[in-house]
């Protein structure tokens, strides 16, 4: 089910929530919310649920405005980071109690909550309750109960906010698992970079209520649009720069860019990984400069710059210290050209 958001704003008071928001979500599709806290992202999954209602603008279900739609009667369902399970009911009651409120025979209501315990790995922990699970175990009920009543659209709200590093990486896998394999539209509110890049089809970059970028997660991270974006999702290297012919003149240099931008004063980006550690003096984009710190990251070294204060990944095998002179190369297609 494709789910479209079209010009929706939201005022509490004084303080406006979203400003003229456009976002369009295919069927079968994970779609991230992404952005700091308060930029207007949680505000706008409950205008989708319908547990908020939009000053402005139109909420589209398959093509169809289901703005004035209560709640109840949208096919779309919401999984809270409280997960708000029923601590007085088994797990196994808690996924059917949606199922029930509908009135599904008993007979089909124990199938659907086996079918969906067994999705989440929780068969055995039907007869137990929520506070004999772990966290992850309890979103995982939380995820059961809402999926069991199938819905077109699954809203999670920052699910894994709560749950240590370890864990929340483990269930960031097995939600994109899950969504692939059921082929229902998911969208995600979260304001964790790392899980938007490894679960989502397309991120939206929100800020102070406005969509700043809409794009896949190779997208989002490789051509920030803005210094806002390229400097929230991931490390990033950000350069001010002067458009000069057909060249960039920077306070590191001067750099080629296969396309030239169309403004004169700007900036360039780029990530530490299109940086290189050369032994001679690069073709193009060259700059030599020292060592200012080197940080051992297991996978990788963190390398500072003294020029511009560039920062480096490279292999750790590299045998490098504070203090060398190095030269290293931009490279030409890791540049990002953004106005900003």
């Amino acid at each position: 089910m494709t789910l479209e958001a079209y010009a929706i704003s939201k005022n509490y008071g004084d303080v406006q929530a979203l400003q003229d928001v456009d976002i369009r979500v295919e069927t079968g599709e994970l779609f991230t919310l992404l952005g700091p806290s308060g930029c207007g992202k949680t505000t706008l999954l409950r205008i989708i649920a319908g547990l908020e209602k939009a000053d402005k603008g139109t909420i589209y279900l398959n093509g169809t405005p289901v703005s004035n739609i209560p709640a109840n009667q949208r096919p779309v369902n919401t999984v809270f980071q409280s997960y708000a399970l029923f601590p007085h009911m088994t797990n196994a009651d808690n996924v059917a109690y949606g199922l029930r409120s509908r009135k599904i025979p008993e007979t089909e209501v124990r199938k659907k909550v086996e079918a969906g315990l067994e999705m989440m790995e929780l068969s055995e922990f039907g007869d137990r309750f929520p506070n004999q699970l772990s966290g992850g175990q309890r979103q995982r009920v939380a995820m059961a109960r809402a999926l069991v009543c199938e819905p077109e659209v699954l809203l999670l709200d920052e699910p894994m906010s709560a749950l240590d590093a370890k864990l929340r990486t483990n269930l960031q896998i097995q939600l994109r698992k899950l969504q692939k394999k059921i082929k229902k539209t998911f969208v995600l509110v979260t304001h964790d970079q790392d899980e938007a890049l490894t679960v989502s089809d397309k991120i939206a970059i929100m800020k102070n209520g406005k969509v700043l970028q809409i794009g896949s997660p190779r997208e989002i991270y490789d051509r920030p649009n803005c210094r806002f974006v390229a400097e929230f999702i991931g490390t990033a290297n950000i350069i001010d720069a002067r458009r000069d012919g057909d060249v960039m003149t920077t306070s590191v240099g001067d750099m080629i860019l296969p396309e030239l931008p169309d403004w004169k004063d700007g900036a360039l980006v780029i990530r530490p990984e299109g940086i290189l550690l050369r032994n001679d003096k690069p073709a193009k984009n060259g700059v030599q400069t020292k060592v200012s710190e080197v940080y051992y990251r297991g996978t990788f070294l963190d390398v500072t710059l003294e020029t511009g204060n560039l920062r480096v990944r490279c292999a750790p095998h590299n045998k490098i210290e504070t203090g060398d002179s190095v030269w290293v190369e931009l490279l030409e297609d890791a540049l990002v050209a953004i106005h900003d």
